[in-house]
């Protein structure tokens, strides 16, 4: 009987060692941390539009979402929490939740935070890359070697491009693209518009068209007595 309770004893000890230093280990749960559902819209600082598709990351971890179509997302925080938004076309915002919270206006005893984010529009201009088809560098130098370099002032080559005879030719040779023909059909629809809803006149009664054939008949009316009159013409 007393070896039970001596073993009994034993192992009540070894529990009691055992509790003592898990507790030394394993850190209090008392203080928990205050979770907060935060929701909020990403757009852009310059047109206000919302960003379709920003991602949102916790504190340069996994853990985060990508907004939707509209730049809404919804999330669980906790204060010390901060949050990366990013977005083609946009500078990367950090978000502290914690220095949020200590201006937020709304009710702060609810768990649900609601917040607007403006992103600054970063447009990247990339430089035109130029492809040739050469695939030596043999055939490279002498592609540069039989290149046709315009000699002469840039005066020279601008008045050379300007050249009436030039520009007529290429007035005839060159094909019309799209946007010339959209132009000139609009042109025609809208001159065309315009005719329907003018009262049509009658040439001799508009008194331009009357006064150009006057000029038109007096101008012959001279021609023709100079040509009878002059008996001894000019050789």
């Amino acid at each position: 009987m007393r070896r039970y309770l001596r073993l009994i004893g034993c192992i009540l000890f070894f529990v009691g060692v055992l509790s003592k230093g898990m507790s030394q280990i394993i850190p209090s749960t008392d203080k928990t941390k205050q979770v907060y559902q935060l929701s909020g819209i990403v757009v852009g600082q310059k047109s206000g539009q919302p960003i379709p598709y920003a991602r949102i990351r916790i504190n340069q971890t996994r853990r985060g979402m990508i907004a939707d179509e509209k730049g809404f997302y919804s999330l669980p925080v906790v204060e010390s929490d901060t949050l990366y938004i990013s977005s083609i076309g946009f500078r990367k915002t950090g978000f502290s939740f914690s220095d949020y919270l200590n201006e937020y206006q709304g009710d702060k005893l609810t768990p649900y935070i609601y917040v607007i984010h403006y992103l600054e529009e970063d447009t990247l201009t990339l430089p035109p890359i130029v492809i040739y088809p050469y695939d030596t560098p043999e055939k490279i130098k002498t592609a540069i070697l039989a290149m046709d370099i315009p000699r002469g002032t840039p005066e020279d080559m601008a008045r050379n491009n300007l050249n009436a005879a030039v520009m007529r030719l290429l007035m005839e040779e060159l094909p019309k693209d799209g946007r010339e023909s959209v132009s000139i059909g609009e042109n025609l629809y809208a001159q065309r518009v315009l005719a329907a809803n003018k009262v049509q006149t009658l040439p001799f009664l508009d008194p331009i068209a009357i006064g150009r054939l006057i000029g038109y008949m007096s101008d012959r009316s001279k021609q023709k007595k100079e040509k009878i009159y002059n008996f001894w013409p000019e050789e």
